[in-house]
């Protein structure tokens, strides 16, 4: 070969590494300007989280702080903004210094039920009760209870009526006889969902409170069921009884003074 044509190539091959270097560089400083000069902020805990925790009382205890990371080191979905959190709640567990990705927020996976998972046809309804009423708040997400109700001299009319008369405003019958019935506990809903709680529990002999000293179970009720809760919530005493795992609720008759004492 010529010297001229070896000079050539040798230019070309020259002239194709140093095109080569530019096109880097400039996708490294492009890299970099996109990631804010090589670094990008994140939000971390300062310490371990477990799954199905309340996000919002750890926001409020400064437990997550900003920690500047490589942008090729920032995993996918990484939290940002402390805005990202409120009012969510992990859906996995967060070690202490990691990177919070999205993903393990249970207010991210959009799934069906919402952010509570509520079951197709049910409604979630919360109840506040005194700790014994509510197994001393030994309760967690999925666990199932059965729902007592107990009512006290309650008046029940009794019509023996020939006519009624009815206005637009009252109904008025001949022969009306009003009775109270005994005291009574009824199973009001053998077998319910629970959704979340949040309150008093006991940890071995000790209670170590997380609320105000009642306990805040969210159940997961058909339409039908949640009404007479209601009810009874507002017109007698409701307990909660902790099922085994895998058992069913049954449906009991209703217990008086007579079946007590019998």
């Amino acid at each position: 070969m010529k010297r001229g044509s070896v000079a050539l190539v040798v230019t070309v091959a020259l002239a194709v590494a140093a095109a080569g270097a530019v096109f880097l560089f400039v996708t490294n400083v492009k890299r970099h300007a996109e990631t804010g000069g090589g670094t990008v902020t994140v939000l971390v805990s300062n310490q371990d989280i477990p799954a199905s925790t309340d996000l919002d009382p750890l926001i409020a205890d400064g437990v997550f702080n900003a920690k500047a990371v490589s942008g090729d080191d920032v995993i996918e979905g990484a939290v940002t903004d402390v805005f990202q959190l409120r009012g969510q709640r992990t859906a996995y567990p967060i070690l202490a210094g990691e990177q919070i990705a999205a993903a393990r927020l249970q207010g991210t996976l959009q799934a069906a039920g919402g952010l509570l998972g509520i079951p197709e046809g049910h409604q979630a309804l919360t109840i506040a009760l005194e700790p014994p009423r509510a197994v001393a708040g030994a309760l967690g997400e999925g666990d199932e209870v059965a729902i007592y109700a107990s009512f006290d001299n309650v008046p029940v009319a009794q019509v023996r009526a020939k006519s009624v008369t009815v206005t637009e405003s009252s109904a008025t019958a001949t022969g009306v006889k009003t009775t109270v019935s005994p005291t009574q506990t009824v199973v009001l809903v053998p077998q319910v969902q629970v959704l979340s709680v949040y309150g008093s529990i006991l940890s071995g002999s000790q209670e170590v409170q997380q609320g105000s000293g009642q306990v805040s179970v969210t159940l997961a009720l058909l339409p039908e069921d949640a009404q007479r809760l209601v009810f009874a919530m507002e017109q007698g005493t409701v307990w909660l009884g902790l099922l085994p795992p895998n058992a069913s609720g049954r449906g009991l008759k209703p217990v008086s003074f007579a079946q007590v004492l019998r």
